[in-house]
């Protein structure tokens, strides 16, 4: 059995038709995950991931979120869900963790897991996460040169491991917030050529310290249907905090869900 058989398979398994009408808005029967995570605060939801990228080869594999909260918690949040008008939506557990781990057919892996949690109602807000693995990629260059026409493969191994975190303030009762966010990783390339991996092959530390300022009046953190997202940050790579190269990056986002 392939990989990605498997893992239709087992998603088959973890999932009743019981639950599988959970996914489902009563409403207007469009894909939504609220409801099953307002009733299952402590439980686990398995999340498959397929991959079909052709530098990598098929592939795939599977992400468990676990969602953490007490007794109390949920009956709260479960009223306000029964009293809102859109089902709560947003009522979402203060604190959230996920694992995972993916794989595909040129031995190309890697594993994860962060964790997210919010205090005083959301005011302050950590998110954090990290992860390891190996990329194995082709890269292929022509040669033209007189006679000779000729397609170069080069062989690449990259090992990897990433860590990502930031804290965030909430400005009053607005959709504000304001942060502090650090990136580092860690990465090595090895050539399946001798005399490339001696010239290019090295190891490379980038670290980053930076501010973010955050919007966001989406109505699901999972499945949104209306609001919008938009997002800035600032990042410093120095050397003063152990980076190898010394740069700056700004970086904006932004989303819109339109009913």
């Amino acid at each position: 059995m392939t990989r990605c058989g498997g893992i239709v398979l087992l998603s088959c398994f973890l999932f009743t038709t019981s639950s599988f009408a959970s996914f489902y808005d009563p409403v207007d029967g469009q894909f939504d995950m609220g409801h099953h995570l307002a009733e299952n605060a402590h439980g686990f939801l398995p999340i498959p991931i397929l991959i079909t990228e052709p530098a990598v080869g098929y592939g795939g594999g599977v992400a468990g979120l676990f969602l953490h909260e007490t007794d109390e918690e949920k009956r709260q949040r479960k009223q306000a869900a029964l009293s809102a008008i859109d089902g709560g939506a947003q009522l979402v557990p203060s604190a959230m963790s996920v694992v995972g781990a993916v794989g595909t057919e040129n031995e190309t892996w890697f594993v994860f897991g962060g964790h997210r949690r919010s205090w005083m109602n959301d005011s302050i807000r950590y998110t954090g996460g990290g992860g390891f693995g190996v990329a194995n990629l082709d890269l292929y260059t022509s040669i033209n040169w007189g006679p000779i026409d000729h397609d170069l493969r080069i062989g690449t191994s990259t090992s990897v491991a990433v860590l990502s975190q930031k804290v965030q303030f909430r400005i009053g009762n607005t959709p504000w917030m304001l942060g502090i966010k650090q990136l580092l990783a860690k990465s090595e390339i090895e050539f399946d050529n001798m005399v490339l991996d001696r010239i290019l092959g090295n190891e490379s530390v980038t670290s980053g310290l930076g501010l973010e300022a955050e919007y966001d009046t989406r109505d699901n953190l999972f499945y949104p249907t209306k609001g919008y997202k938009l997002s800035a940050d600032y990042m410093v790579y120095d050397d003063a905090i152990g980076s190898d190269y010394n740069y700056r990056n700004l970086n904006i986002d932004g989303e819109a869900y339109i009913p």
